[in-house]
């Protein structure tokens, strides 16, 4: 099998790993001339127009308990992104090609992932999580639109009754002119909030992880199955089977480099 890797490489020992994960369980050459003959194209973030395009990511279960002061926040914000890498074929997120479906819980039992129970009290205080209106898994809602929809997600929330934050991306000073802007990190957000909204951004899975209800505006979010998707929206459904997919979704680095994700994966080349 070729393999090209893409210019839009991962960072260098997360690359190392996978390629060292894919040669232990198969037999494959790399590459790097796009025009050449290959099979599949590895890269970090989707590469567009690409086929058989396995994307790599950032996890989705994130551990911000070391998130700091909203100064170095930045700093401890990618820090907690990589505790996993997230894996997907042709596209990011829940618009991944290739959906593990069914999955038991032996992932969450080895990495003793933990699920908080649902929060029954009532909702109060909301908060809207904001991503870099640049970002792919916004679909077509970026720039401009983006901001609009963050705006009016606050004042719609505001005429609910509750008390409203809206919470910046750790890399965008973003601010609507709208609602109450929280300087804080996201773990205090988290601690703080009743309800959490957001577009796509997966706070919505740390959001769920810690039993708050959340809403997601976009089928793309990895959090769409288990969110409400219109402000007045409030679910609480089981979490347990979309979390042990989850877990099939994302790799930690010794686990990328022995190559025992790839059996779950080979079979998209097969199509």
């Amino acid at each position: 099998m070729i393999v090209r890797l893409s210019s839009q490489q991962a960072p260098a020992n997360l690359c190392n790993n996978v390629k060292s994960g894919l040669a232990k369980s198969c037999k494959c050459k790399f590459i790097t001339n796009k025009r050449s003959k290959h099979d599949m194209v590895i890269s970090y973030r989707e590469e567009l127009g690409s086929q058989k395009n396995l994307v790599l990511e950032a996890g989705y279960l994130n551990d911000y308990s070391n998130d700091g002061s909203a100064r170095g926040e930045k700093e401890g914000y990618h820090k907690a992104r990589r505790t996993f890498t997230s894996i997907g074929w042709d596209g990011l997120c829940g618009k991944s090609k290739w959906q593990i479906e069914d999955c038991d819980d032996d992932r969450v039992v080895k990495h003793g992932i933990k699920i908080k129970p649902w929060r029954e009290n009532e909702i109060k205080t909301a908060f809207v999580f904001l991503q870099l209106d640049t970002d792919r898994s916004l679909g077509k809602c970026t720039g401009r639109k983006y901001h609009e929809w963050a705006a009016k997600s606050v004042v719609d929330l505001e005429q609910q009754g509750y008390e409203v934050y809206y919470k910046p991306h750790p890399r965008r000073d973003m601010r609507l002119g709208v609602g109450k802007r929280f300087e804080g990190t996201i773990t205090q957000a988290l601690n703080k909030a009743d309800l959490t909204v957001q577009y796509s951004s997966t706070c919505a899975v740390d959001s769920i992880m810690r039993g708050i209800p959340a809403i997601t505006f976009y089928d793309g979010s990895i959090a769409w199955d288990v969110t409400g998707h219109s402000i007045d929206e409030i679910v609480r459904p089981d979490r347990t089977q979309w979390l042990n997919n989850l877990m099939y979704m994302q790799w930690k680095p010794a686990e990328l480099a022995s190559g025992e994700w790839w059996q779950y994966y080979k079979g998209y080349l097969e199509k």
